[in-house]
């Protein structure tokens, strides 16, 4: 024997369906699967109202928290102590809600006697708690501690910094995020010249640098193969030797990318662990360099163009960073 929740009719197995052991009653049997039938599509296009009515419900409040918090408008002052943060804006704000805005919808479980219409009353007054909910000014000032500030500029993002507040307000669509930091010191990986060139009749060498990457173009001028074997960086009397053993065809050209920190030679003013600030480098000046070590192909004598030149660090480093 089989029983559907809800008060359906019960529906009874065959071998019961004989009246004093009688021969089995199709006809009669039929007419309760029938019932029985109608019963269940009845109940179950019940079930699909109900169902209907949630979806709606946490569809309506779906959008509300969308219109709510999709929009962040960033704002960030800067205190800034290093003096090395000009215009440029190297840091950002993450956030989130929590979980301090889940959907509030009616927990009312379905049965068979459910009112369609008190339930879509109930997600109607839910939706328009969580509407309230989500205007609440108070509420949503509290987020604040759900700021979280993060630097990506390649110099700042090793930097000295402190988050001095924060504070969340709502807007006409979205809500405003707020921060202020203050810089205390920064740590660029590296202070370089961000374009230099080194060439002959024969060969021109062509760097460019980022802050963190090194781009270097070889270019062949001549109508001979040639071999570049390697290449040498220069600061003060440092010195840095990185093998390349390139090969280019006659007005060839290659560009290879390199981690800057594996080509340069040792700065101690681009290194993660040098605190500055603005007067560590308006004053000071160093001498940086390159020198391209090549042959071609068809004979052994190799040649060399090497040059160096004396940069002002805080010129430097306002063309990377600022």
């Amino acid at each position: 024997m089989a029983v559907l929740s809800g008060g359906l009719t019960t529906l009874v197995a065959p071998e019961t369906l004989t009246a004093s052991n009688k021969e089995f009653d199709h006809k009669f049997y039929n007419q309760v699967m029938k019932n029985n039938k109608a019963n269940f599509d009845e109940l179950y296009k019940k079930y699909q109202a109900y169902n209907n009515i949630y979806q709606d419900g946490e569809k309506q409040e779906k959008a509300l928290y969308k219109k709510r918090f999709d929009k962040q408008n960033k704002h960030i002052k800067y205190k800034d102590k290093s003096g090395l943060i000009g215009r440029s804006k190297p840091c950002n704000i993450n956030f989130n809600t929590g979980n301090g805005y889940a959907y509030i919808l009616p927990k009312t479980s379905f049965s068979s006697d459910v009112n369609l219409n008190l339930y879509k009353q109930e997600v109607s007054k839910s939706v328009r708690q969580y509407k309230t909910l989500l205007n609440d000014k108070k509420r949503i000032s509290g987020l604040k501690k759900n700021i979280q500030v993060y630097c990506d500029n390649r110099a700042i993002n090793n930097s000295e910094f402190t988050v001095l507040s924060t504070n969340v307000t709502k807007a006409k669509n979205g809500v405003n995020l707020y921060a202020k930091v203050l810089i205390k010191k920064v740590k660029p990986k590296l202070l370089a010249p961000k374009t230099y060139t080194l060439k002959d009749r024969s060969l021109s060498v062509k760097f460019k640098f980022d802050g963190q990457n090194l781009s270097i173009k070889y270019t062949n001028h001549t109508n001979k193969y040639l071999k570049v074997k390697n290449i040498s960086s220069y600061v003060q009397r440092e010195i840095k030797t990185h093998s390349v053993e390139l090969e280019l065809p006659p007005k060839g050209y290659v560009t290879r990318n390199y981690s800057a920190e594996n080509i340069f030679a040792y700065n101690e003013y681009g290194t993660s662990n040098y605190n500055l600030v603005k007067s560590n480098l308006v004053t000071k000046r160093l001498q940086y360099g390159w020198a391209v070590k090549y042959k071609f192909i068809d004979t052994s004598k190799e040649h060399t163009i090497y040059n160096t030149k004396t940069y002002n660090l805080f010129s430097l480093y306002k063309s990377l960073y600022m």
